[in-house]
């Protein structure tokens, strides 16, 4: 059974990107891909994603990533964001921690993991969108 959820990868790679659409549309309702920023960000735009599963190789800095991840982060569906990264960009991605995004999977991810990872997710954004509506009654 298909989880309730709604997931955006942006990956550069090709090949990662296959990988993990074929992946998470066996275990997810909906799956959006796309190998470049520009493109995230129409889509985004058009429906609120639950999950942006973002793979940090787009990003040289910190800076960088801090630029884009913000949009997503201040943007009003709540979207959480899980970061894939390597051990190299592990700097990157704990500031991204730190700046609001949710989690990170090491490359090469493990199945499990990343599941997981996105489940956990899911089920935090659900949860923030249950206390919001709770304030607004």
């Amino acid at each position: 059974m298909k989880k309730n959820g709604n997931i955006l990868i942006i990956e550069p790679n090709n090949g990662l990107l296959t990988s993990l659409r074929l992946l998470l549309k066996k275990h997810f309702e909906k799956v959006e891909a796309t190998d470049n920023l520009q493109q995230a960000e129409g889509l985004m735009a058009m429906e609120p994603f639950d999950v942006v599963l973002l793979d940090l190789d787009l990003f040289r800095t910190k800076a960088e990533a801090a630029g884009s991840i913000t949009p997503i982060l201040e943007n009003p569906s709540d979207t959480e964001i899980v970061f894939l990264s390597t051990f190299a960009q592990v700097p990157i991605a704990a500031e991204a921690i730190a700046m609001g995004a949710f989690d990170f999977v090491h490359k090469p991810w493990n199945e499990h993991e990343i599941l997981i990872s996105l489940c956990n997710a899911i089920t935090k954004r659900e949860e923030k969108l249950r206390v919001l509506g709770l304030k607004k009654e």
